[in-house]
């Protein structure tokens, strides 16, 4: 009995000291791949890190580039103003000086035909008055 006793004894010592090695080994297993679960994430967020860092610096790059094209556009666009107001300015003098020669060209032909028409009035009464003065001495002949 007493070796049956010592016997489950000893089995007990080596089933404790089988669960505590099993224990270990499981405990060590974990912990391992906790380690790589740990170096996992930590990968993953490296990998995070620098996708967003990209992302952040290719949206700052293009927003520069928008702005540069934005400022670029805006120069043209003043440029095109100014080119607009002088070629403005050159019409608007051409089209004063073409309403000048027009105006004087208006006044001239009004002098002339008011010239002209004094003339025709002239002759036209000269012309009355010559009639008058025949008639009148045609009759005085007859009369």
């Amino acid at each position: 009995m007493q070796q049956v006793m010592s016997h489950i004894s000893a089995i007990k010592k080596d089933m404790i000291v089988l669960e505590k090695s099993e224990f270990s080994t499981l405990r060590h297993e974990y912990e391992k791949q906790e380690m790589r679960l740990h170096q996992l994430e930590q990968r993953l967020q490296d990998e995070v890190s620098k996708v967003k860092s990209g992302m952040l610096l290719d949206m700052n790059l293009e927003r520069s580039r928008a702005t540069e094209a934005h400022t670029i556009s805006e120069k043209a666009i003043t440029q095109l103003q100014n080119k607009m107001d002088i070629e403005q300015s050159h019409v608007d003098k051409t089209i004063s000086i073409l309403d000048k020669k027009i105006e004087k060209e208006v006044a001239n032909l009004l002098a002339t035909f008011e010239r002209y028409r004094n003339d025709v009035i002239k002759y036209a009464a000269g012309a009355v008055m010559t009639c008058l003065t025949l008639c009148l001495g045609f009759f005085r002949l007859w009369s």
